[in-house]
């Protein structure tokens, strides 16, 4: 500690000055509680529906194939591993949208479309390990969506950060505060392109299901009608702009 012996500072000391950081913690939580409050009855009830949706498809896609040995590949287990890291932190991408988090929201995408871009690298047999994936691999037409999550993510973006902060006047002085705020454009814009991957890895993840297991996977998916939530799910991107009509 910068001048101070340590020796000399009791623990109860230490203890009634961390209060204040549990004071800072307490209400950045509870600003965020309320722009959750905002952002759930802001945002297209379809949108999260759809979401909802996709999350059960996922449950599925992990929890049918138990008990039914498959037929691995390295290649195919590379994704297996890359579709298990996204759906490790597919709540925690919607949890700070909610927040009103919009830059570290739009980091976490950015990896999730990194994700993307590598899977198909994987397929394409051109992905480099130790290499940032290449974005030119991520679906055709979807470029648009890193190019703006790194404007909002990346720290070298001083007017972008600045937009997403909340401002305040005290007399004279025009301040920046410290707890977040809600933002329409910004809390849709990272859902729609949170949605527009959660889609595309879906789809990746019942592809490579079908791929490791065959025919009785497809059976099992006709059965509990995955194909069809899958399908309800596209219906409901494309007409919220979220997907492309192929």
């Amino acid at each position: 500690m910068l001048g101070v012996n340590k020796n000399e500072m009791k623990e109860n000391e230490i203890q009634k000055y961390a209060e204040k950081g549990y004071n800072l913690e307490s209400l950045i939580i509870k600003k965020q509680e309320l722009i959750r409050k905002i952002t759930g009855k802001y945002l297209d009830s379809n949108l999260i529906n759809s979401r909802i949706v996709i999350s059960s498809i996922l449950y599925d896609v992990v929890k049918i194939k138990e008990g039914i040995p498959g037929n691995s590949t390295p290649k195919s287990e590379q994704i297996l591993h890359l579709i298990s890291t996204y759906i490790q932190g597919f709540g925690i991408t919607e949890n700070l949208i909610f927040a009103g988090q919009y830059t570290k929201a739009a980091a976490l995408i950015k990896q999730e479309y990194e994700i993307l871009a590598r899977i198909n690298e994987i397929k394409k047999e051109k992905a480099k390990i130790g290499e940032t994936p290449n974005v030119k691999f991520a679906p055709k037409g979807s470029q648009k969506i890193y190019g703006e999550l790194n404007k909002i993510s990346h720290p070298s973006n001083p007017n972008k950060i600045a937009d997403l902060l909340n401002h305040y006047k005290n007399g004279i002085i025009n301040a920046v505060s410290f707890s977040p705020k809600f933002d329409k454009y910004y809390s849709t814009e990272l859902y729609k392109s949170h949605l527009y991957i959660a889609f595309e890895i879906t789809k990746e993840s019942i592809l490579l299901l079908i791929e490791l297991y065959g025919d009785i996977i497809i059976d099992k998916l006709r059965e509990i009608r995955v194909f069809d939530y899958f399908d309800f799910v596209r219906e409901r991107l494309i007409l919220a702009d979220v997907i492309s009509k192929k």
